[in-house]
Order: C-alpha cells, then sequence, then structure tokens
C-alpha cells in the first residue's frame, strides 16, 4: 500500500468520525426540544438525569437511540462516497467507534 493511501485512510477515519460524531451530537442536542422531558428534568446535568431516570418513559429514549444508529450509518456512509476505493477496514472503523461510546452508562 503507498503512502498516498494509507494517508487517504486515515484522513478518511477521521473525517467518518468527525461526520458521524457530528449527526449523533445534533439528534441528541435536539431531542429535549422534539420530546420534551418530564417537569424537574434536566437532560444536561448527569446527576439530575440519573435522579429522575424513574420519570422517563420510552419515547424519551428513542432520539440517544436514534443518534448513535444514524452516526454509525452516516460515517462510513460519507466515507464511501467520497473516496469510493478506501478498504474495508477504514470503512468499518468508525462505525466500530460509536459502540463503546454508545454502551456506556451514563452513571
Amino acid at each position: 500500500m503507498t503512502r498516498i493511501k494509507v494517508l487517504q485512510n486515515i484522513l478518511a477515519v477521521v473525517a467518518g468520525l468527525a461526520v458521524g460524531g457530528g449527526v449523533n451530537m445534533a439528534l441528541v442536542n435536539a431531542s429535549p426540544l422534539v420530546i420534551p422531558p418530564p417537569a424537574g428534568v434536566d437532560v444536561s446535568d448527569p446527576q439530575s438525569l440519573s435522579e429522575s431516570m424513574h420519570l422517563l418513559e420510552p419515547k424519551h429514549f428513542v432520539f440517544p437511540f436514534l443518534a448513535h444508529a444514524v452516526g454509525t450509518l452516516v460515517g462510513p456512509w460519507s466515507r464511501t462516497s467520497s473516496l469510493p476505493a478506501i478498504g474495508r477496514c477504514s470503512r468499518t472503523s468508525s462505525g466500530c467507534a460509536f459502540w463503546p461510546a454508545g454502551s456506556r452508562p451514563l452513571a
């Protein structure tokens, strides 16, 4: 593999992480605007969120789920559409990077 290909793959992974992370962040930030949290719950404060977790309904978890799912799909798709000749490893690496971040507990 030439140095140019290696550099393209590295830049593709970084670009995919940035695009996927941006989509993830946008959806998570839009969540309280679309589905308002229960009264007294501050979703920006981890302490308040963990204390009032019993007040949240399944509808409040739709956007966080979508954020991780769509971010994981958009990251590799953005790289594949811009650099179709990149390797399989670089296409899946940014998708795999979202899994540990999305599966960690809040508190």
